[in-house]
Formats: C-alpha cells, structure tokens, sequence
C-alpha cells in the first residue's frame, strides 16, 4: 500500500499538498517554495478522495487550496514540470 504525507502551509493556512510519504523533496521547486509547511496527518492513498487520488496518481501529487475569498470550495493543480 502506498502511503501519502499532507503538509499545510505556514504563511497561507488555505494552502495544501498532499504527496508520497517521504518525497516532500520530489515536490517541484515552485510548491516546495510556497512553505515554510506544516506536516499534517497521512494515511493511505487509497483513502483520498476520488479525484485527489486521480490527480496524485497522475502527477505524483496534489495541491488543494481552500479559499475563504472564493465561492466554493476549490482544489488548484500545479501541473508537475521539473
């Protein structure tokens, strides 16, 4: 089984990424660089949602951002390019 890590954002709480347990150095530079990150809890990519689980297969991770400014709730992808 694999396993995924959440990290959350220091200086934007609304921030997220979810990725492989113990990759957070894999991360491109350009969401490494959205941190200073705080660890969140992990657990097994099976138990993500269906579409975060679609995107973190596709591109080996996930970045979600809950804004308080935006109508609804809304994931944002950073498409990984390295």
């Amino acid at each position: 089984m694999t396993r995924y890590e959440a990290v959350r954002s220091n200086t934007d709480k609304s921030l997220h990424v979810i990725f492989n347990d113990g990759e957070f150095a894999a991360l491109p530079d350009r969401v490494r660089q959205l941190g200073p990150w705080q660890g969140l809890t992990g657990d097994d990519v099976e138990c993500l949602k269906p579409h975060h689980r679609l995107m973190h297969a596709e591109q080996g991770f996930v970045l979600v951002y809950h804004g308080s400014r935006l109508p609804c709730r809304t994931e944002l992808i950073i498409a990984r390019t390295q």
